[in-house]
Formats: C-alpha cells, sequence, structure tokens
C-alpha cells in the first residue's frame, strides 16, 4: 500500500474500538492517530493539524457532533465524519445540516469508509479552510446554518444510501401534516401521467424513484420556512428555490442514482422557461422533470394548506388547463385533464390512498416507500 500525506484522527472512547480502525484505516496507506477520549482529540487537533476526523457520535463529556465543531474551530479546514451503532434519520440530518461531512454506520464496511476518507481528503486538499457564509451583520458563523450552506463549503456527505435518503424525506414530511406523504402521492400522480404517455419498465421505474426523492433538497431550508402557517415572503421563497440543486448534490453521491438527477434538479422548471433553478424552456427539460413537476402540482392542489382549503376537482382541472403552456407541458397537462375527467376515484384521499398505492405498486418498501432502481442498495 503506497502511504500519502493525508493525517486522519481517529476518536472512540472504547479503546478497542479506536485502536482498530485506527490499524485499519493505517493499513490502507494513511497516516492515522487514535483517541480515547474527546479532551485528548482537542489536545491533539490543537497541537497538529489533521485532514479528517473520524468520531464516535456517543461520548461522554462532549458528543461527537460537538467534538466536530470544536475541531473546525482549532483544526480549519479539517473535515468531520461521525459513526455511530444507533444513528437515527433525525440524528443524521442533524449532524449533516450542522456541517459533518459524512455519517457512517456501525459496524463499519471498511470499502466504505475508505471511499468516504478518499474523498474527505481530497476536499481537504483542495480546500483546506471552507470560507464561511456570513450573517446579515457581516460577521462569520462557525457552522453552516442550513444544507445549501453546507453545501457551499463542501460539507454535503459524499456516500448516502437511498434507504437514508428516504428516511430524510420522509422526515422531513412528518414534520408537517400538510406535507405528509407528499412524496408518495407525487409519485403516485407521476406513474399515472408517465404510463398515460406510454412510458415502461426501467423510466417508468426511474420516473418513480426521482418522484420519491424529488424533494430531500428541502434539508436545506429551515423548518421555520418549511412549517411556516401562511404564504413565504420573497425572501423565503428565494430560500425554498434553492432545494432542487441540494438535492442533487446529496443524491450525486448515491450509487446508482444518476439517471434520477437531472429530474431531480428541474422539477420546478416551467413549460415558458420562467421555472428555477435554470430557466429551462419547453422540451429542454427533462421529460421526468415535467411529469414531475406536474404531479408535484396536482398533489398540491388536492391538499389542505393552512392558508386555503382543498380545492375541488373542478378547480384543480381548471388551474391545469390555465397553466398549459406555461407552466406546464401542454401535452402532459391535456393528459392529466383528460385522466381526472375521466376517473375522479383515481385522486388520492384519505379514504382511498392505501388501495391507491397498493395498485401502483408504491408500498413494496416498508414504510410506504415504493419499489427503487435495481442496484440501488
Amino acid at each position: 500500500m503506497t502511504p500519502n500525506t493525508h493525517d486522519i484522527l481517529v476518536v472512540d472512547d472504547e479503546p478497542e474500538v479506536a485502536a482498530s480502525i485506527s490499524e485499519v484505516i493505517a493499513l490502507s496507506g494513511y497516516m492515522c492517530t487514535y483517541a480515547e477520549s474527546p479532551a485528548e482529540a482537542i489536545d491533539l487537533l490543537r497541537r497538529r493539524h489533521f485532514d479528517v476526523v473520524l468520531a464516535d457520535m456517543l461520548m461522554p463529556g462532549m458528543d461527537g457532533l460537538e467534538l466536530l465543531q470544536e475541531a473546525r474551530q482549532v483544526c480549519p479546514g479539517s473535515r468531520g465524519i461521525l459513526m455511530s451503532g444507533r444513528m437515527t434519520s433525525t440524528m443524521a440530518r442533524s449532524a449533516i445540516r450542522q456541517g459533518a461531512y459524512d455519517v457512517l454506520s456501525k459496524p463499519l464496511d471498511i470499502d466504505h469508509v475508505r471511499a468516504v476518507l478518499a474523498e474527505a481528503c481530497e476536499q481537504a486538499t483542495q480546500s483546506p479552510e471552507p470560507a464561511r457564509p456570513e450573517t446579515a451583520s457581516g460577521t462569520s458563523r462557525s457552522e453552516p446554518a442550513s444544507m445549501y450552506e453546507a453545501v457551499r463549503v463542501g460539507s454535503v456527505p459524499q456516500r448516502v444510501d437511498l434507504g437514508f435518503v428516504l428516511s430524510l424525506t420522509a422526515s422531513l414530511e412528518a414534520k408537517n401534516s400538510a406535507t405528509r406523504h407528499h412524496s408518495e402521492n407525487t409519485a403516485y400522480y407521476a406513474w399515472i401521467l408517465g404510463s398515460r404517455l406510454g412510458l415502461a419498465g426501467d423510466e417508468l421505474l426511474v420516473l418513480r424513484t426521482a418522484s420519491l426523492v424529488h424533494d430531500v433538497g428541502k434539508i436545506g431550508v429551515p423548518d421555520v420556512i418549511l412549517e411556516k402557517p401562511g404564504p413565504l415572503t420573497p425572501a423565503e421563497y428565494a430560500v425554498v428555490k434553492r432545494h432542487p440543486r441540494i438535492g442533487y448534490e446529496i443524491l450525486r453521491h448515491v450509487k446508482g442514482l444518476h439517471s434520477v438527477l437531472g429530474a431531480v434538479l428541474y422539477h420546478h422548471e416551467w413549460w415558458d422557461g420562467s421555472g428555477y433553478p435554470q430557466g429551462l424552456h419547453g422540451a429542454e427539460t427533462p421529460l421526468a422533470a415535467r411529469v414531475i413537476h406536474l404531479a408535484d402540482a396536482i398533489d398540491a392542489m388536492f391538499s389542505r394548506r393552512s392558508y386555503r382549503r382543498r380545492l375541488t376537482l373542478s378547480r384543480v382541472l381548471a388551474e391545469i388547463e390555465a397553466c398549459a403552456g406555461r407552466q406546464f407541458d401542454p401535452r402532459l397537462a391535456r393528459e392529466a385533464i383528460e385522466w381526472l375527467g375521466s376517473a375522479p376515484g383515481a385522486v388520492l384521499t384519505r379514504r382511498n390512498r392505501g388501495d391507491l398505492l397498493v395498485n401502483a405498486g408504491l408500498t413494496s418498501i416498508p414504510g410506504g416507500i415504493g419499489e427503487v432502481l435495481p442496484g440501488v442498495r
């Protein structure tokens, strides 16, 4: 194994675990040191630069997340990775929001660890001291306040799996009754529309998977905006508009999901070019993104909001027709109007959604999340 110049610090309050992880990392060619407590780790960080700090989440005196925050202060440019045998989606979400480079589950998969370390070290080399976003007063913050800022400073996790992404999406939606089940509902409407367009097999599977993860980037939108009981201000809406790019940054590191990236990144583009993030016109937007955009809107219109009631079928049909050729692909709009007009019983409600999702094959994974792309873990 050819040695390299990157220094790794492993921190775990179980000496045998710390030593074992350190030994395996050293055998992979890195210079590796381990500490048996956060206090020992901070002392080492003050005396020596480490490119990556790999810390256990649960330790006495100071948890792993607090340690990584301290490490960024005393060792600028270091990348922090958390590991835990009991990592919940809530814990992972909090860690990512607060700047953790990645989150690893114990027992560790050493090949996965090597891949993450290689990418983290490359990031540290390219950007030894990430710039900190500034507050309105012009002073810098010690940690990113949102996932969007984490993306800008290179702290987005580099290796995650689809189950983790889906759990993030589910936890986001569960916090707000107005958006609960939104991704599943969008996948259902997208599945129907895609089928009517003649999509089948892998194309339909890509569309369904993209629909299930299309809003994962909202992890980078502050909860105070996501849960606001009313219309957003222009400034708040500008923050929300960042979520497709954040979702793209997260998903491009998920093995096997490259086929959904365009749909996720462009699902808020409008047919007339007035959408975001790039202002694409017409068929410049990928078909899957156009389908998800309409399916997303259909679910939103049929859902109750704190500032309005659920729209009636006739109102939804009128809105789709009015926005055809401006917001929506006119061909898709015609298909949606024809379908909804002829099959009003296919609209999801509390009473029928279970049966309709089963019929569409969207409940084959525990928790109600549907079948995913072959080969995706």
